[in-house]
C-alpha cells in the first residue's frame, strides 16, 4: 500500500473532508466530528474562508438565534477527486487524433454557446458596466474569483483561477471557448489579453471594448 495513503490529513484537510461528507455543518458539529476546540475550528474556518474554499450562510428558524452553516465553495470542491476531467481530456484527445484540431475547435465553439446559456442571460438594457458586474458576480459565486476594472478603452475582467487549468495545457482552444462565451454574454468584443498559464500573472485578463456610441447601452 502506498504510504501516503496512511498519512494523517492536516487540520484544514480534515475539516474540508467533513464538509464534503455532510454538505453543511455548524461549528458545534465540526467540533464533535474533529474532536478539537471551538477556537481551533474557528481558526481553520477563517483561514479557509480567506482562501475562498469555504463559505458561511445563515439559517433562521422562527424567533430563535440564527444558525451559521459552513460549506465548501465550488473552488473548495475542486480540490477533491474529479474523474470527469480525465474523461473530458480523453474525449478531446481522441477527437483531435481522429478528426483533427479543427473539429475540436468547432466542438468547443458550440459548447461556448451552451455555457453562455447556462450563465446567462445577463440583464437586458443595462450598461456594459452593469452587465460586467453581473457576470463577475456569477463567476465568483461559482468559485472563480473575478473583478472588473475600467480602462480608457472599456474594461478589463480578471479571473484569479483557471477552471480548465489541466486541460488547457494540451487543448489551448479551451481559452478561445471561454473568450467566446464572454463575448456572447456581454454582446461586446472581448479579447484574452493575458493568461494565468503563461506564468507571468496570477490571473487571466480579458479586455472588453466599450460599445460605440449609438450601438447600444453606454458602458
Amino acid at each position: 500500500m502506498d504510504s501516503t495513503a496512511l498519512q494523517k490529513p492536516s487540520p484544514a484537510e480534515a475539516l474540508m473532508r467533513e464538509l464534503k461528507r455532510h454538505g453543511t455543518m455548524t461549528i458545534k458539529e465540526l467540533e464533535g466530528a474533529l474532536g478539537v476546540t471551538r477556537t481551533a475550528v474557528r481558526q481553520q474556518l477563517e483561514a479557509l474562508q480567506a482562501k475562498g474554499l469555504v463559505e458561511r450562510t445563515v439559517e433562521r428558524h422562527g424567533v430563535g438565534r440564527p444558525k451559521g452553516l459552513y460549506s465548501l465553495t465550488a473552488e473548495g470542491g475542486k480540490l477533491f477527486a474529479r474523474e470527469y476531467e480525465a474523461l473530458l481530456w480523453g474525449v478531446l484527445d481522441e477527437l483531435q487524433a481522429a478528426e483533427g484540431e479543427t473539429k475540436v475547435r468547432d466542438l468547443l465553439g458550440r459548447v461556448s454557446q451552451k455555457m453562455a446559456d447556462a450563465y446567462g442571460p445577463l440583464p437586458v438594457g443595462q450598461s456594459l458596466a452593469d452587465r460586467l458586474a453581473s457576470l463577475a458576480e456569477r463567476l465568483t459565486r461559482r468559485g472563480h474569483v473575478t473583478d472588473v476594472h475600467p480602462t480608457p478603452e472599456g474594461y478589463t475582467l480578471r479571473m484569479y483561477s483557471c477552471p480548465y487549468q489541466e486541460l488547457v495545457t494540451t487543448h489551448p482552444a479551451i481559452c478561445e471557448m471561454e473568450r467566446s462565451m464572454f463575448d456572447a454574454l456581454l454582446q461586446s468584443r472581448v479579447e484574452l489579453d493575458r493568461c494565468i498559464l503563461d506564468g507571468q500573472e496570477t490571473y487571466c485578463t480579458y479586455t472588453v471594448a466599450a460599445p460605440e456610441r449609438g450601438s447600444g447601452p453606454e458602458g
